[in-house]
């Protein structure tokens, strides 16, 4: 999902009629059944649809050649990105604006050029496509066009192809107000979620991106955009609230937009963006994906500050990822378990460093059996040894966590981790024994008697 694969439409599907073969190395699409893509190879593809510009099923035809030559990535990427297919994957557009089939299409074809090969993003950015890709989802939002959604999903991917861990795409793209475009198609009333799933990663990706270190992108996602971007992603998983889908891109989203909107969001009501993650732990509470999305950002949104955190005490998500933390053990998912401490390590904190209390939630809804048992579940494992140790030292800051720890068998288990070599395991050991040491001293002997007064 990372990858913000195409979107499943009839378009993007190679379906029999369509299974056209491409020989060797994918330069050569045969001629296929109904004539519905373009025989040849690629430099024989390109000068078709430059000779037949004005004819936009011509253009299709081509589009749908070059895509299945794309299916044998990465090794056509640069290919066709050398013989000039992206100039005219944007000249086609231009020429057939108002077609939304084509446009389809083409948004499908720039992502597969794009996707996971920074070479291949920058050569097809230079020859402009994020304006026609903007075009093309504006022209659509007044609602009621034909095919709007599956184009809004289709421009959405491709955006995200032209972005993802590339700050110059997100640069550009921002510039262009493709991010807009993308929110605005998200406010839009939809038959299923699927633009909102694809709108949600696609900010996902474009609030990763930018806080990626280049000199060249600067903070191009600005705070206000970022909040405008919580708000729609929020409303989105609330409307499709049985969508799994939607909400593992909606808790995508939201972490990646906290992270990168930072004081901007506090100024948004928590109740909103933190009620989405809490309830789609709720509502999905056998989806793993959908958990681990949730408690990544959870853990996120509990750093946040005072208010985010006691939102979503509120909203009971203490409990549930404790319970999604003991989900994750029972299936034995070293990612989740990760996650889950995480979640619960942040939640454990407080605005006062020094302050020894700990919301009761945490302490009462599972959360120190919960991170032990993932401990014990994979001793090996470093990775989650140091989470299940950060969350015990959020959970066991004052006597009271110290005492849950020490009763459901914990300190044996910080103890192993200890002989494990794991530095953050000493810190922990050393609250442990200040306070048997606390327990064990003598009372303070009596003051001496005054025997002036006697």
């Amino acid at each position: 999902r990372a990858q913000c694969h195409p979107v499943s439409a009839n378009t993007h599907k190679r379906t029999p009629a369509l299974a056209a073969v491409a020989m060797d190395c994918g330069d050569v699409v045969e001629m296929p059944t109904g004539g519905k893509a373009m025989p040849g190879n690629s430099a024989q593809v390109l000068l078709h649809m430059a000779g037949s510009l004005g004819d936009a099923e011509t253009q299709i035809r081509g589009l749908r050649s070059l895509q299945m030559m794309l299916e044998f990535r990465p090794s056509q990427q640069l290919a066709l990105c050398s013989a000039g297919a992206p100039k005219a994957v944007v000249v086609a557009m231009a020429a057939h604006g108002q077609d939304a089939a084509l446009q389809c299409h083409a948004a499908v074809v720039l992502a597969s050029l794009a996707q996971g090969n920074k070479e291949t993003q920058a050569e097809v950015l230079a020859v402009g496509p994020v304006e026609p890709l903007v075009a093309a989802m504006r022209a659509c939002l007044g609602g009621g066009a034909a095919r709007a959604e599956e184009l809004h999903a289709s421009c959405a991917v491709a955006l995200a192809a032209l972005c993802e861990g590339f700050p110059e795409g997100a640069q550009q793209i921002c510039r262009t107000g493709g991010a807009e475009a993308v929110i605005e198609a998200m406010r839009l009333q939809t038959a299923d979620g699927l633009v909102h799933e694809r709108g949600a990663e696609f900010l996902a990706v474009l609030a990763a991106a930018c806080r990626s270190p280049s000199p060249a992108s600067g903070s191009v996602l600005s705070g206000r955009l970022a909040a405008e971007a919580v708000e729609a992603v929020a409303a989105g998983m609330s409307s499709y609230a049985e969508d799994a889908d939607v909400q593992i891109a909606g808790c995508w989203a939201l972490r990646e937009l906290v992270l990168t909107g930072g004081e901007a969001i506090l100024e948004l009501e928590p109740g909103t963006w933190a009620d989405a993650i809490v309830n789609a732990m709720r509502r999905h509470p056998a989806k793993s994906a959908v958990l681990e999305r949730a408690c990544q950002a959870t853990a996120v949104a509990a750093k946040l500050g005072d208010n985010p955190r006691s939102q979503l005490f509120g909203l009971g998500a203490a409990e549930l990822a404790s319970r999604a933390l003991q989900l994750a053990c029972k299936r034995d998912r070293k990612g989740g378990m990760c996650v889950g401490c995480d979640a619960l390590a942040s939640l454990g904190l407080s605005a006062d460093e020094g302050s020894e209390e700990v919301a009761p939630e945490l302490l009462e809804g599972g959360a120190v059996e919960a991170v032990l048992q993932a401990m014990r579940t994979q001793p090996q494992s470093a990775a989650l040894q140091e989470s299940g140790l950060t969350a015990l030292a959020s959970l066991g800051r004052g006597p009271a966590g110290r005492g849950a720890i020490r009763q459901a068998g914990g300190l044996e288990v910080v103890q192993e981790a200890h002989r494990s070599g794991l530095a953050s395991a000493a810190a922990l050991l050393r609250a442990f024994e200040q306070e048997a040491s606390a327990e064990a001293a003598p009372l303070p002997a009596p003051p001496p008697r005054d025997e002036t007064r006697a």
